[in-house]
């Protein structure tokens, strides 16, 4: 079959490791798949209609709003979340779903709730199914949407793995926007100079997903540096022998996790639940403490058993149902058999 993934190419490392997981996932269930990338990032793109059998939309954000960015005025929005690549319900699936609020944001403060409660019900109204990479997507939308681990985990699979690197990454605000927690991105800027230090002393490798994360590890003289170029794959072959993850980048530490490696994240935006949900260690900037860094630094090499079969297997079901799904008759029927599968 045909299959189109939503995708960005060739800006994120971490988005193009959730279609990698997807990839891997529908590989399973169609041996002869043929995949057509859509980058929704580009404005060219955007308006492109391309035929096709069944269509993922791959993971990111989906779910936010705040002051005047929300998610239903990206220009993807109309145009592909709820224009032709969802016309036909029954070919569309949305896998790893993201929130993407400040951390520690109570509900009864969430900008613009009826906008985000009536974009979940249109998405969940044009999908076969909807999973979201974080429970705040269920708390914000005030829906049932499952939280599964970020597909990005399954990214790993066919490289050669091991355990042998420790691997740093860090932003240089500790996160996309330091306007979700001022407090937070002020104390990371008064730590993150010593938590360089003792990380670089420790032999950490330092895996720049972007320029200015490459001139930060520059600037406090980082040797190992590797950085992203546009190739996703280029960086699996070093998360695929993570031992230890430190760092911000939450994908970083998603598929580091996949590959059983003791992982520690930091950042105050709630991606972080994300992460959490793959058995990680998260922590907000103000709870840091170097004496614990540095222990934990030195220690030898330990992983951290990840349960790939079981994350696995659990999308791979709601993939297989997807596929086999011909046509948009016996809804109710479709959407018991789902809940089952959630069951089990």
């Amino acid at each position: 079959m045909e299959w189109l993934l939503i995708t960005t190419i060739g800006r994120n490392p971490g988005d193009e490791w959730i279609r990698i997981g997807v990839q891997n996932l529908i590989s399973k269930v169609d041996s002869q798949a043929r995949f057509i990338l859509l980058d929704k990032e580009s404005p060219s793109l955007i308006k492109t209609v391309v035929n096709f059998d069944k269509c993922v939309w791959c993971g990111m954000p989906v779910f936010w709003s705040h002051d005047e960015n929300k998610n239903n005025n990206m220009p993807w929005w109309n145009e592909l979340m709820l224009g032709w690549v969802s016309e036909r319900k029954n070919d569309f699936l949305v896998l790893g779903a993201g929130s993407f609020f400040p951390w520690d944001l109570p509900q009864e403060t969430i900008v613009y709730k009826d906008l985000l409660e009536k974009s979940a019900r249109d998405v969940i109204e044009r999908s076969f199914f909807v999973t979201a990479r974080d429970s705040f997507v269920s708390t914000m939308t005030k829906t049932n949407i499952p939280a599964m681990v970020c597909p990005a985990a399954f990214s790993i699979l066919g490289f050669e793995q091991n355990n042998e690197l420790k691997i740093a990454n860090l932003m240089p605000e500790g996160s996309h926007f330091k306007e979700f927690n001022p407090g937070e991105s002020l104390i990371w800027e008064l730590k993150k100079h010593r938590i360089a230090e003792i990380l670089r002393e420790n032999g950490f490798v330092f895996v720049a997903h972007n320029l200015l994360e490459y001139q930060f590890a520059q600037e406090n003289r980082w040797k190992d540096i590797i950085l992203y170029n546009g190739d996703p794959y280029g960086l699996l072959k070093y998360y695929g022998r993570c031992g230890k993850y430190f760092g911000n980048r939450i994908h970083g530490a998603i598929v580091a996790r996949g590959n059983n490696a003791d992982v520690w994240s930091i950042g105050y935006d709630s991606r972080q639940e994300a992460v959490r949900i793959s058995g990680a260690k998260v922590s907000r900037p103000s709870e840091l403490d170097y004496d614990q860094i540095e222990k934990w630094a030195t220690e030898p090499i330990k992983a951290k058993p990840f349960d790939m079969e079981f994350h696995f297997n659990q999308q791979l079901e709601i993939v297989k149902k997807f596929a086999d799904a011909k046509d948009q008759t016996n809804v109710q029927l479709r959407n018991e058999n789902l809940q089952n599968i959630l069951a089990e």
